[in-house]
């Protein structure tokens, strides 16, 4: 019988080939087929105002997912805003103009893609299994972002952002983006799902947080 990791080798490696063959013809609309499907997989949570939150996660690589996170840590004064991703320092002085004091801010500057995101901001936070932790990245994004956040044992409330690209050569680049950064993390078993979805949250106690201390070479993916 054939192993697990076998079966995702064969079915991803499919998965890869005819997603790059019906990519390769530019005449089919795949690309808004694709990102309307990963948009669609969270909905953006109904927040009570007066609830409680324990952190804001923003993930680097867009400036609207870190002006949406400083707007949500300035309606929850006691949460902790965690900027991720190597290269966003300066988003640290913006939240500071805006009114976040330093002592809410938390600066993850060592990730340099998705699954280092993940595990920097999880071990940076320490969060136990009574925590609250929104998370804010663009929609199409959302998957491949929760995956390997639960991978990291890190659970998190998807705060997605829709996309506003309208031209047909970023859409389709966004959906080769993330179909193919899905599968190869599912591979790399980088996340909990080949396309993770909405679910209860688990149990932390049962959940093996594996952090990432030594940085080596990776994909920006």
């Amino acid at each position: 019988m054939p192993s697990v990791s076998k079966i995702q080798c064969v079915s991803g490696a499919a998965l890869i080939a005819i997603f790059g063959c019906i990519a390769a013809r530019d005449a089919l609309p795949l690309g808004p087929v694709i990102v309307s499907e990963l948009e669609a997989r969270f909905e953006t949570p109904d927040l009570d105002p007066n609830g409680h939150l324990d952190g804001i996660i923003a993930l680097g690589g867009s400036p609207d997912r870190m002006i949406e996170a400083v707007r949500l840590a300035k309606l929850y004064p006691d949460a902790h805003l965690l900027i991720a991703g190597r290269g966003e320092d300066r988003w640290y002085d913006y939240a500071k103009t805006q009114g976040i004091s330093p002592d809410r801010l938390k600066i993850e500057n060592l990730s340099r893609n998705t699954f280092e995101n993940a595990q920097y901001s999880s071990t940076l936070a320490q969060p136990n299994s009574a925590q609250r932790w929104l998370l804010v990245t663009s929609a199409p994004h959302m998957p491949r972002a929760v995956g390997a956040f639960r991978q990291a044992g890190f659970a998190v409330i998807p705060w997605p952002l829709k996309s506003s690209h309208t031209k047909i050569e970023q859409t389709n680049q966004i959906a080769k983006h993330e179909v193919l950064g899905l599968v190869a993390y599912w591979l790399l078993r980088r996340t909990d799902a080949l396309f993770p979805g909405p679910q209860p949250l688990a149990n932390p106690s049962n959940i093996q947080i594996a952090h990432l201390t030594n940085p080596v070479p990776a994909p920006s993916w």
